[in-house]
């Protein structure tokens, strides 16, 4: 765990102080949290519950919407658990990564159909924070 000094084994850019770390951190499990719970309801609760906040569920079936699910579920794991569980993040990470990454750019092209701007810049910025929380994370 990095204190004051630049942390050893880091992914593009060392934290240099507890500051950023404790960012880092809030930014990961805050991120982690939000994947996680979202993918958990599309999950738990029915196509036609889920349509009620969400009237792009209508777009897709029962199976793509719980694919979703999943994926977001897992991607939200991959960003808490390698630190929390202390298990190997050089291959965890990279699969959490990717399905996020594929879910909020199929995320965005959804928004961009349904012509929903705010929910495109919506993706983009959890797509940001996701990234940068799991650059600046150490590998375990």
């Amino acid at each position: 765990m990095c204190c004051t000094s630049p942390c050893p084994g880091m992914n593009g850019a060392a934290a240099t102080n507890v500051e950023v770390n404790v960012a880092l951190w809030f930014v990961s499990i805050g991120m982690g949290l939000a994947f996680a719970a979202a993918g958990a309801m599309k999950l738990v609760l029915s196509k036609k519950r889920l349509a009620r906040g969400a009237n792009w569920i209508e777009d897709f079936s029962s199976g793509t919407v719980k694919f979703m699910g999943l994926t977001e579920m897992m991607g939200g794991a991959a960003i808490i658990l390698p630190a929390v569980m202390h298990i190997p993040s050089r291959l965890v990470l990279p699969a959490g990564i990717a399905g996020l990454i594929v879910v909020m750019l199929g995320a965005a092209v959804v928004h961009a159909r349904r012509r929903e701007p705010g929910m495109i810049v919506l993706n983009l910025v959890l797509l940001t924070l996701a990234t940068v929380a799991l650059w600046g994370r150490p590998s375990y």
